[in-house]
């Protein structure tokens, strides 16, 4: 395999860790745990956390603290949540051809909720003609996924609500105003968000 495929590979594992609450926020992330689970050496290991960290999805110490997932206060999150916020309103005024319900490919019923939601909100990035937009929504949905893992024990409804929004794409029907309410559930919970990560915080991860 060759090396850049190989730091890929390994990139979207990590990512992986983090949708499925593998990587909590504020864990430390161990280089050789993570190369000997895949069988490689710590170097694409370490140069697949540099991309990360160069996106802002994983946390670079300096000299020898190595790497870690964000943990963010109130004003960080809510500011996340507002930013994802204002690009899938772009990116929905700017969309280009409608897609399918079979776009969105994985189901709210599949029990993993960060995925659920990044499937849903990766349909709108889809969509539209900017590649600059899409990849600027797709880096923020992953910076956000360890916080997903508490929605569904934070938020009201979470299922529904989720498959209102999905509804709404599918149909392209009152789109901008199913991301506002969105995105205004999640505001009104980061203080809660916040407090059951920091519950559920078991230290190093990896």
């Amino acid at each position: 395999m060759r090396q850049l495929s190989r730091v890929e590979g390994v990139r979207r594992h990590i990512l992986q860790g983090l949708r499925n609450g593998d990587q909590r926020p504020g864990a430390v992330i161990n280089v050789k745990e993570i190369a000997a689970g895949l069988g490689t050496s710590p170097t694409p290991v370490r140069e697949a956390l540099e991309r990360l960290a160069g996106e802002g999805i994983v946390h670079a110490g300096r000299g020898e603290r190595g790497f870690s997932v964000p943990r963010y206060g109130a004003r960080e999150l809510s500011d996340l949540y507002r930013l994802l916020e204002t690009l899938l309103q772009i990116a929905h005024r700017d969309h280009g051809p409608l897609k399918s319900d079979e776009d969105i490919r994985v189901s709210i019923e599949d029990g993993a909720p960060a995925l659920a939601v990044e499937s849903v909100l990766s349909h709108v990035a889809s969509r539209t003609t900017s590649r600059i937009l899409s990849g600027e929504i797709r880096r923020i949905i992953n910076i956000l996924g360890p916080y997903r893992i508490e929605e569904p024990r934070i938020i009201p409804n979470w299922r529904e609500e989720l498959g209102d929004l999905r509804a709404s794409l599918t149909a392209n029907d009152q789109v901008a105003k199913s991301i506002r309410f969105h995105t205004k559930l999640r505001l009104q919970q980061v203080a809660a968000l916040i407090a059951s990560v920091d519950e559920d915080d078991h230290g190093q991860i990896y």
